[in-house]
């Protein structure tokens, strides 16, 4: 509501507000057509290089491994020792002879002799070789020699399966058990179609995946390999793999055009590749979805989202630039309510801009002018009458008054009270004597600060022990305000250690650090609570209620702050019963601040 309320009342932003809402309507509307028009015509236009390059990786993927299997099938399948021993073994009546364990034997050893120069099986694409003669009599290797039970049971299965279909075709089956892939043909002799043998192939699905494949399934694309029965030999989804596929006629007219083909309720681009030496057919199914984020849609949106940023950028700066006089106008004044009448507007090219600039720097030094005058008065007004206060008092009489206690008290022999008046009479000479100076050295306020102090333990007994640490004697010869740590002690006495039952501490700590002056006071009294004291100190105000505690700090700190500035001045940290830290902070001065 607050964001709202200023650009409702602001002339100048409801003029950017206008600018940016012209630029960005046309903009909008043209960014709208340009980008429908990409869509529908250059995306389309695209559409088939992009499916036709894919189409070309997903064959060239896939077939690569095809064509292996392929010869390693034409290796095993052509040679002859392993026909020949296959047919005399299905020739003979006992299939538990010595005569079917020595041929089994020999097959084996040129299963062996084989796969020496199979590509195949020495890249490690196949995984193992069965040769089956029946359900119970096999021979095979295969790489991992600790398989178990499982797998041969699993070889099994598949030959089952694939004698149940009766084909002389070859036959591609998912394990259902590994993540492996079967392939199985029947061994036939040259001159007849009697089955002696089945010989079949197992891949790991990994072989088949590769960076690409997997991107192609993180974008939910279909891509599958048909044989020429329309049989699935290779699906993204394995589980697809060995069932019949049924081409309708609506998927027959979406193959390699734009028009799209309903696939689980999902709407798919279809294209097709055929693989003539395998007999093969490969597709890949697109979905409509993923066509958003084809790099042509991210390029053109790219730079529609550029042109637009570009001219509201422009158009912001440009409105900036012209409105820029109004705004510095606005600060200006707002720095005139704080009282800061040095900010001057600046000079102006145009000439109506430039009278209004000098129009309202005459004015802020007339009001400087008039301030300053008041300020002046006022302070002279003050000055005069404190020097009227202090002429009230005679200090001659009263020196000569504090002097004849004084030889009465030696005369009697009381050195408390010879102490008392002589610490009493200095007080009273700094306060005439120095009346005239704002700043005392540290060195002469330490002295006027024990002459307190001395009067403090007369009258308490010895109650307040003192310890006082200066970081180095050259800072006795810095200035600073008349009174101020004076003051500081005075209050730790008074509302922090006369009220507090035995002995108490008082310590002074004079130090300095990257040319900051630090004046500690501090004492294990009673303590106060420091809330009220705080918000009076920052805001140099004097509580009407209690205005008669601590008003000595408050008025050091507004003297502190008048010198130095409003970083400077008095920070207090009190805890009930624990006792205060009262800091003096100012910067090093030699007097000459």
């Amino acid at each position: 509501m607050k964001a709202y309320s200023i650009i409702k009342h602001s002339f100048r932003y409801k003029v950017i507000l206008l600018v940016l809402l012209t630029i960005t309507l046309p903009l909008s509307i043209f960014g709208g057509y340009l980008y429908h028009f990409v869509y529908t015509n250059v995306l389309t236009q695209n559409l088939e290089t992009e499916r036709e390059e894919l189409l070309q990786q997903t064959t060239d993927s896939i077939m690569s491994k095809y064509r292996i299997i392929d010869n390693s099938f034409n290796l095993f399948l052509s040679n002859q020792n392993i026909r020949s021993s296959l047919l005399k073994l299905s020739q003979l009546e006992s299939s538990t002879s010595p005569t079917a364990y020595q041929l089994r034997s020999e097959i084996d050893e040129q299963l062996k002799y084989s796969v020496l120069h199979d590509y195949g099986w020495n890249s490690d694409l196949l995984k193992s070789v069965f040769i089956f003669i029946d359900e119970k009599h096999y021979v095979y290797l295969h790489h991992d020699y600790q398989h178990g039970e499982d797998f041969i049971t699993d070889h099994i299965k598949t030959y089952k399966a694939f004698e149940a279909k009766s084909s002389n075709d070859r036959l591609i089956l998912p394990s259902r058990s590994y993540t492996s892939i079967y392939f199985a043909k029947n061994i036939q002799p040259l001159l007849t179609d009697n089955v002696i043998g089945t010989l079949i192939l197992s891949i790991s699905e990994d072989a088949l995946d590769n960076p690409f494949m997997t991107s192609l399934k993180e974008k939910n694309y279909i891509a599958f390999v048909l044989d020429k029965n329309n049989n699935i030999i290779y699906h993204t989804d394995r589980h697809q793999i060995g069932a019949a596929f049924e081409m309708d006629p609506t998927f027959h007219h979406a193959v390699n055009t734009t028009r799209e083909f309903k696939y689980k309720n999902q709407a798919y681009f279809i294209g097709s590749q055929s693989i003539d030496d395998l007999g093969f057919t490969s597709i890949l199914m697109i979905p409509k979805s993923e066509l958003n984020s084809l790099d042509i849609i991210s390029k053109y949106t790219f730079i529609i989202l550029t042109m637009i940023l570009l001219a509201l950028f422009i158009g912001f700066y440009a409105v900036s630039i012209i409105t820029k006089p109004f705004n510095d106008l606005v600060k200006h004044i707002k720095k005139v309510k704080t009282s800061q009448f040095k900010s001057k507007m600046p000079t102006y090219k145009y000439s109506e801009l430039n009278q209004v600039s000098l129009t309202f720097n005459n004015m802020l030094d007339e009001i400087e002018t008039l301030f300053n005058e008041v300020y002046k008065k006022q302070l002279l007004l003050k000055e005069s009458e404190l020097n009227a206060l202090q002429a009230q008092i005679n200090p001659h009489f009263i020196f000569n008054v504090l002097e004849t206690i004084s030889w009465e008290a030696k005369m009697s022999g009381n050195e408390n009270i010879t102490i008392m008046v002589h610490s009493l009479g200095e007080l009273l000479r700094s306060n005439f004597t120095f009346s005239n100076h704002e700043k005392l050295k540290v060195k002469e306020e330490l002295k006027y600060v024990n002459f307190y102090l001395d009067l403090q333990n007369i009258r308490f007994g010895d109650k307040i022990r003192v310890h006082t640490f200066i970081e180095n004697d050259c800072l006795l010869d810095l200035y600073l305000p008349r009174l101020s740590l004076q003051t500081i002690v005075e209050n730790a006495v008074v509302h922090g250690l006369e009220n507090k039952i035995g002995n108490g501490d008082l310590t002074l700590s004079i130090s300095s650090k990257n040319n900051i002056l630090f004046l500690q006071v501090k004492d294990n009294g009673i303590g106060f609570d420091t809330q009220h004291i705080l918000q009076h100190l920052k805001n140099n105000s004097i509580d009407n209620e209690n205005g008669h505690k601590h008003i000595g700090l408050i008025n050091v700190n507004q003297r502190i702050q008048l010198y130095y500035g409003t970083d400077f001045g008095i920070t207090i940290e009190s805890n009930l019963n624990k006792g205060t830290t009262a800091t003096i902070t100012i910067p090093i001065d030699k007097g000459d601040l």
